[in-house]
């Protein structure tokens, strides 16, 4: 069945294309062929424990548990307007209520990485800086890894007159990222009275499906 596959390979690096000396010596670290001025390029980034600025380095864990961990100490340390999302499960298609029930009872204690980078649970703080997990738009640099810091937070009100958050505003430091979107929502970013911000509003995926039957969850 393979030969009815096609493989195309990747060759452009997106996170560090504003820095090819550093994409380079990571390519090369990554092979095991370091240069010299690699290892004296990394040697620059180091740094103790006590003293860095660590609202403004990325840190890299070794499982999820622990970088939710780290998040919500760095959030609860940033004394700004802050909101909570949680996320909304919805099952679509005819079939029993008792398949339904089934089928959301399921999801609920889905990863990160099966939800397709979807959190059940979004802690907003303005200031913070924020990483899309999922391609957005990747014509517009809305991409997985994408970067940005919340400068505004939007609500709205639900059916059952609940206020919540429905709209994080994102400054990007490259501000050709959401371009087409500002374009687009320009009669939105007039009325929010904002500029140089993109508007990231909710994102609707399908993360599960029931088999042979018409049923698929959609997650918010």
């Amino acid at each position: 069945m393979w030969e009815a596959f096609q493989s195309y390979e990747l060759t452009e690096i997106m996170r560090q294309k504003d820095d090819k000396t550093f994409a380079e010596a990571l390519n090369r670290l990554s092979r095991g062929k370091m240069t010299g001025d690699d290892i004296a390029l990394f040697q620059t980034r180091e740094t103790s424990k006590i003293g860095f600025p660590k609202n403004r380095c990325v840190h890299l864990y070794k499982d999820n548990i622990r970088v939710g961990q780290y998040n919500t100490s760095a959030l609860n340390s940033i004394q700004e307007e802050s909101a909570t999302f949680s996320a909304i499960d919805v099952c679509q298609g005819m079939g029993k209520p008792e398949w339904k029930r089934a089928l959301l009872e399921s999801v609920k204690d889905l990863t990160t990485a099966e939800t397709m980078g979807l959190p059940a649970i979004l802690n907003l703080v303005k200031t913070a800086s924020y990483m899309l997990t999922s391609n957005l738009d990747t014509s517009d640099g809305l991409v997985n890894g994408a970067v940005g810091i919340l400068k505004k937070i939007s609500y709205g009100v639900t059916g059952n007159n609940v206020k919540r958050p429905n709209i994080a505003w994102l400054e990007f430091k490259d501000y050709s990222v959401g371009v087409k979107r500002q374009k687009i929502m320009t009669a939105l970013l007039r009325r929010e009275n904002v500029t140089k911000l993109v508007p990231i509003q909710l994102e609707q995926k399908v993360i599960k499906s029931w088999p042979g039957r018409d049923l698929k969850v959609k997650f918010c």
